[in-house]
């Protein structure tokens, strides 16, 4: 059986619902194909969406998304070495740190929104191959259906199955992704705020570097959100096969860490999950009829404790829709020239592009392992230097010179790092 459609977006997440919002707003006939049970069940994330560039593109959609979760006011980063930790907390009531929220309950709102403005989403829908006939796309086989249309919207994650199997884009290698994993954990709201001390609706992010995960490229996450827990951790899959732990044991020794034993005591653990992000910048697959968005597209972020995941996903969909929209309008057959061009005007106003050359330009930096080693250590045995009485009271410049030589640094080497790396980053 043939169906047709003006657009096929593969994938209810963050992007292809954001793509489908913008089109069926103006009255395009969109389908979105969803291989999970509903809308966000096979989503898995940290649990942080920031809401600044979200705000940029959709004004209004972003005042409710500011409600499904803990508005983030206080932001952890916890350097561990030695069995020592030290925290660096910023927090403000005008800090613009998003929310924490649930993917899943995110997206399920999301697809709400797209369906009253009138598209389409079918779930349980694998589908199975795009339909490329020369330089163009037009439309996806699902099972023995047919389904047409004169733009696919390409949004199905890290994982572009379609994508490799199309010959579009080479095979993800180990070093263009992270393992992240992660478990929740069910607490009262009540014991939330009092563990935490947060008001109602206030949430906080932290993210710990260093020992916790053996010195490499990553880190380990804690995100409090209304009613649940996010803990976590993230590796670079280049890293793997020279890890000397399993992820339970990551977890494991995580949760000896004071405040992350708290939440094992108090929470029910209700979820546990695996995924593949990118972390470096991805090649776009683009064609006449053909769009990538979300992760499929490159469009995520992560640059040391900054994963910026779930909004330019977004972002990149509701863009990717605005552009396909117009072209549409004023071309009989899309071309991708056409699109690259609309899809420039719209993310003009936006972070997204801006970002993503940056990433380009430092994501080198954040996988060299001696910052998440040496620098690491230096400043925890700097600052326990500086502030233990064991042996007398040290002067700062007898505490950096102690720790400088403990971790076989130098003002020399010091001064070249900044300027090779860190001034970049």
């Amino acid at each position: 059986m043939s169906l047709k459609f003006d657009v096929v977006i593969i994938g209810a997440g963050p992007a292809g619902l954001g793509a489908a919002y913008e089109l069926a707003k103006r009255g395009f006939k969109v389908v979105v194909l969803e291989r999970g049970k509903r809308p966000g069940s096979k989503n898995l994330y940290g649990g942080r969406i920031y809401l600044t560039a979200i705000s940029k593109v959709s004004p209004d959609l972003c005042k409710e998304m500011s409600n499904l979760g803990r508005r983030v006011v206080r932001e952890r980063i916890m350097l561990t070495h030695s069995k020592t930790c030290m925290s660096i907390e910023i927090e403000t009531d005008e800090w613009s740190g998003g929310i924490v929220t649930s993917l899943t309950r995110f997206v399920e709102w999301l697809s709400q929104k797209v369906e009253e403005a009138g598209a389409y989403i079918v779930t349980s829908a694998k589908v199975d191959a795009l339909h490329v006939h020369g330089n163009k796309t037009s439309g996806v086989r699902c099972g023995s259906d047919n389904i047409l249309a004169e733009v696919v919207i390409d949004a199905e994650g890290v994982n572009r199955i379609l994508l490799e199997k199309s010959g579009l884009v080479p095979k993800l290698s180990p070093g263009d992704v992270a393992i992240g994993v992660k478990e929740v954990y069910r607490v009262d709201p009540k014991d939330i705020e009092k563990m935490f001390d947060l008001e109602e609706n206030r949430g906080m992010v932290l993210l710990a570097l260093g020992e916790v995960l053996d010195y490499f490229p990553g880190g380990c996450f804690m995100y409090v959100d209304k009613s649940h827990i996010h803990v976590g951790a993230v590796l670079y899959l280049s890293n793997y096969t020279k890890f000397r732990r399993t992820f339970p044991e990551v977890l494991d020794s995580l949760y000896k860490l004071p405040l992350f034993r708290r939440v094992v005591k108090i929470g029910e653990r209700v979820e546990y999950g695996a995924r593949l992000l990118p972390v470096r910048p991805l090649q776009r697959a683009e064609m006449d009829g053909l769009v990538t968005v979300g992760d499929a597209g490159g469009f995520l972020i992560h640059v040391g404790p900054i994963i910026r995941g779930v909004d330019y996903a977004f972002v990149s969909g509701v863009c990717a829709g605005r552009a396909v929209a117009e072209m549409l309008e004023k071309e009989k057959r899309p071309s991708v020239m056409t699109y690259r061009s609309l899809f420039s005007k719209y993310v003009r106003d936006t972070p997204l592009m801006r970002d993503i050359e940056l990433f380009r330009r430092v994501y080198t930096y954040y996988e060299a392992h001696d910052i998440y080693s040496r620098y690491v250590g230096f400043i925890v045995d700097l600052l326990r230097e500086y502030l233990e009485v064991k042996n007398g009271v040290k002067s700062l410049n007898e505490a950096m010179y102690l720790s400088m030589r403990k971790h076989g640094l130098s003002i020399w080497g010091l001064a070249m790092d900044y300027l090779r790396r860190f001034r970049k980053m």
